[in-house]
């Protein structure tokens, strides 16, 4: 018995042939979607039995449908095989098990974007782990009890400054999903906390250096307060897009 690995029209197709008591046979390996593709070359293309002046716009047009056939069969085998990382299935379940009362308490049906706009900010260690706690607590009908957040107030920007550049709707439907899992907070110190979580890690980085005097200047106070707006222009609307 041989394996015998042929080309057919450019593409890779593996043979085993061999004989069994006295009789002779060929077994080809491919993929459905290639045999889908052979059927329609070698009916009429391959075997065509007239002369066709358009047979080269015709083997063209085969081609680009096998490669939009491998290409889908490739996407399917992605979606087949993929997998989830426990974090990935946490946020899921934490969607699950609240989105119902946010749309309740909000009177809104989307909020797919809201949620991974939390994500992503409340995206530390400890509030994954805090989202990992509720979820728990869900599962197994325990009473979750809400953790209080430490609210620190920036000295470069003031609550009134962002609420006055963003729709307050938006901001509010963030703040009802962090008070699910967080002892409740009003309003403006929810936003003190969302100033401060990305002020921190503004000035975690090298862009800004906390010297004493580092708030005695303008231009660097106005440079994070820029960078804190920034963050959060991909989360909320502004006021003057009303």
């Amino acid at each position: 018995m041989a394996r015998i690995r042929n080309n057919l029209n450019g593409h890779t197709i593996y043979k085993v042939s061999g004989n069994y008591n006295e009789i002779n046979f060929e077994i080809q390996i491919k993929c459905s979607v290639h045999n889908i593709w052979g059927e329609v070359e070698h009916s009429r293309i391959y075997k065509s039995e007239h002369y066709d002046p358009k047979i080269n716009s015709k083997k063209s047009i085969t081609e680009e449908v096998f490669k939009i056939l491998k290409s889908s069969d490739q996407q399917l085998k992605t979606i087949f095989e993929e997998d989830y990382s426990s974090e990935e299935l946490i946020k899921s379940l934490f969607y699950k098990f609240t989105q119902e009362d946010v749309v309740n308490s909000e009177n809104i049906k989307i909020l797919s974007n809201h949620y991974q706009y939390f994500f992503n900010v409340f995206n530390s260690e400890s509030h994954l782990e805090n989202i990992k706690t509720f979820v728990s607590d869900k599962l197994v009908n325990k009473r979750y009890s809400p953790v209080k957040l430490e609210i620190g107030k920036s000295e470069i920007m003031t609550s009134t400054e962002f609420l006055n550049r963003y729709i307050p709707f938006e901001i509010e439907i963030m703040h009802k999903i962090v008070c699910i899992i967080y002892e409740e907070m009003n309003m403006d110190d929810f936003i003190e906390y969302l100033i401060k979580i990305i002020e921190e890690q503004a000035t975690s980085q090298d862009e800004f250096d906390l010297e004493e005097d580092f708030f005695d200047s303008e231009s660097e106070k106005e440079d994070l307060k820029n960078s804190i707006f920034a963050v959060y222009d991909n989360y909320f609307k502004k006021s003057e897009e009303k």
